[in-house]
């Protein structure tokens, strides 16, 4: 299908509602593909069917940001989130599980698609702005879950964003306080800055998260040796 395919698709649902409902159904059923659903030797079906998902998650990803930023709805930018990065880490996607020559042959068809959907994650994360702290600190755990993927590009296409979940936590405004627009720390004229006791001006949650998940993960025994150093 071409752009203009999903466009018309997209563009056929009546209501903000129904194409809601489209979606958050759509996302449910691509997490349940990415689980083998055809034999491990059917790599070609295999891979052609991810190259389809891939695609499909870019063209709604567009869509999601087109007309679910404002008014915001969380559950589906959630669904998003988990579903791409389930499909990243499924089995079959992870190239260093195959011979080289086997794994050349998948990059110069398909290219890596857990970069690209690495890629997509980070352009939707950066795209959330005062909503980003909705996903602070539960995000955690799954952008982890991206960064133990031993690939050099997708791993700086991720660390960023913990940075950023830092950011959100710590300019947040305290319980009680008047709401801040979270994006606007980065201007130094901001009344984020100006009225900065209006802050939380930490970020245990993320921090506490953070610890929690990372000896979840490394007394599990996942992570390589460049995870570790990271």
């Amino acid at each position: 299908m071409t752009p203009f395919h999903y466009n018309q698709y997209i563009n056929h649902f009546q209501t903000r509602t129904d194409l809601l409902d489209f979606l958050m159904e759509i996302l449910t059923v691509f997490r349940d593909l990415v689980k083998i659903v055809f034999p491990k030797d059917w790599n070609e079906m295999i891979l052609l069917q991810n190259s389809v998902l891939l695609n499909a998650l870019r063209h709604f990803a567009h869509c999601i940001r087109d007309h679910f930023l404002h008014p915001f709805e969380v559950q589906l930018w959630n669904n998003f989130f988990h579903c791409s990065i389930a499909f990243l880490t499924q089995e079959f996607l992870q190239l260093e599980n195959f011979s080289q020559n086997k794994r050349n042959k998948m990059i110069a068809r398909y290219k890596d698609m857990r970069r690209e959907m690495a890629f997509e994650i980070r352009s939707m994360w950066f795209n959330l702005g005062q909503y980003k702290i909705q996903f602070v600190p539960s995000m955690v755990g799954p952008f982890l879950e991206m960064t133990l993927i031993p690939e050099m590009e997708l791993r700086k296409a991720t660390i960023p964003i913990f940075f950023d979940m830092m950011q959100c936590e710590f300019y947040s405004p305290k319980s009680g306080a008047y709401t801040l627009h979270v994006a606007s720390y980065h201007n130094a004229d901001s009344p984020v800055h100006q009225r900065n006791t209006e802050c939380k001006t930490n970020f245990r949650n993320f921090e506490n998260e953070m610890i929690t998940q990372l000896d979840a993960l490394i007394e599990g025994g996942r992570g390589d040796e460049q995870f570790k150093d990271l």
